[in-house]
């Protein structure tokens, strides 16, 4: 058919440019492309990001937008991959009509380009592990963990019978001032933007009485 005919002379085009990078999965339909910055490097300092797209031609491509899937490989954040994933869906929209994937490629390979800097990466990377707005307490993934399960091994002690706080407010009461304490500092307000909806809606549902605090006096 002719339409496969373009697809596999695309496809070998792309093989002689991306060799061992590409994958074949089903030619000429389906296939996997490696991007990283400095391809012919094999110094991680000389790839600090790098992604993984795997093309789905459809029957009527290229008149027909292909299912493309964007994948990380190092240094690239879920907030990354929806921005790359918006610019080559706009890229492969304006391509309509003519073989695109190299274009789309040479997207990604523009936006791989401008991040790999390793401020650049360890300050996405900060942002998510280290949120504090300048007046909430820090809250990292570890603390929280660490938070987390005890707070739920003091729940399982207890006979909970009266409801006195909800997890948010007990972790806002007790673990606060613990962490402060660690610092030498007073205690702060807890900065919520830290936590995603259903973690907050976790600690929401959860209650417990003051027998709880109780026992801890007492020990």
């Amino acid at each position: 058919m002719e339409d496969d005919e373009e697809k596999e002379m695309e496809l070998e085009a792309l093989e002689s440019i991306f060799m061992e990078d590409l994958t074949v999965k089903t030619a000429p339909s389906h296939y996997e492309l490696r991007l990283v910055p400095n391809p012919d490097s094999d110094e991680p300092e000389d790839n600090i990001v790098g992604v993984t797209l795997e093309v789905r031609l459809p029957a009527a491509y290229p008149d027909e937008v292909p299912t493309l899937l964007v994948r990380p490989i190092v240094g690239v954040t879920s907030k990354d991959l929806t921005h790359i994933t918006k610019l080559i869906r706009d890229e492969a929209e304006a391509s309509l009509g003519t073989p695109m994937i190299f274009t789309i490629t040479s997207v990604i390979k523009e936006w791989l380009d401008d991040h790999n800097e390793e401020d650049v990466v360890v300050e996405e990377v900060e942002e998510l592990e280290y949120i504090d707005d300048g007046d909430g307490t820090p809250v990292t993934p570890a603390n929280y963990e660490l938070w987390w399960t005890s707070f739920l091994a003091e729940m399982d002690t207890g006979d909970v019978k009266e409801v006195k706080e909800t997890g948010k407010e007990f972790f806002h009461r007790r673990t606060v001032p613990e962490l402060s304490a660690v610092e030498g500092a007073a205690a702060p307000a807890v900065d919520w933007s830290a936590f995603d909806e259903d973690e907050i809606d976790d600690l929401d549902d959860l209650e417990f009485s003051d027998s709880d605090d109780e026992e801890d006096e007492e020990d």
